[in-house]
């Protein structure tokens, strides 16, 4: 499945600059990768039961979860391009109906004081999105903030105009034909 993401205007405008060029905090990895990174085996991450409740016009089951450092694969890229793995906790929201993954949060834990940012959260809600005779469950909104020193940024997703691609082809075998 092809990506493409586009920087949507800001109050009429619109910018030139690619996503490489910006400047300031972004998510890698909302569609399948935080997903894994919580729910991969070798995570080993510690999943309690928290709570009933309820989300969009659905009751979703609340789980908390810790993913220790030692098992982790959540990487933060600091300002100066240094890079740390960090261990992190959160929730899960899963819908009593379908029993898909309605949001999904996680916040870093342990990140050295040294290391330029300080603090990161994110949120991943997760909608049903019709495409071609079927429901799928996507990603829908996002949030991601980081704290670098007393400058807190926010990073605010919208995941929208999915389609399917496909492609129909056949394979025709011919009898082979006598020899003259």
């Amino acid at each position: 499945a092809a990506e493409r993401r586009i920087t949507l205007p800001v109050n009429g405008v619109h910018s030139d600059l690619t996503r490489a060029e910006f400047k300031g905090i972004m998510v890698h990895g909302e569609f399948g990768s935080l997903l894994d990174a919580v729910f991969n085996s070798e995570a080993k991450a510690d999943f309690h039961w928290k709570e009933t409740d309820a989300l969009g016009n659905g009751t979703v089951q609340v789980f908390a979860y810790r993913v220790p450092v030692e098992h982790s694969q959540f990487g933060i890229t600091g300002s100066n391009n240094f890079r740390i793995t960090a261990g992190f906790h959160g929730l899960v929201y899963i819908d009593v109906a379908t029993y898909g993954v309605r949001r999904l949060t996680l916040e870093a834990d342990g990140i050295p004081r040294d290391f330029p940012t300080r603090s990161v959260q994110i949120t991943i809600d997760y909608d049903y999105v019709d495409i071609p005779n079927h429901d799928y469950l996507m990603p829908a909104t996002g949030a991601m903030t980081v704290t670098r020193g007393k400058r807190v940024e926010l990073n605010e997703m919208e995941f929208q105009n999915y389609r399917k691609y496909g492609a129909d082809s056949s394979i025709r075998f011919d009898e082979p034909r006598p020899k003259p």
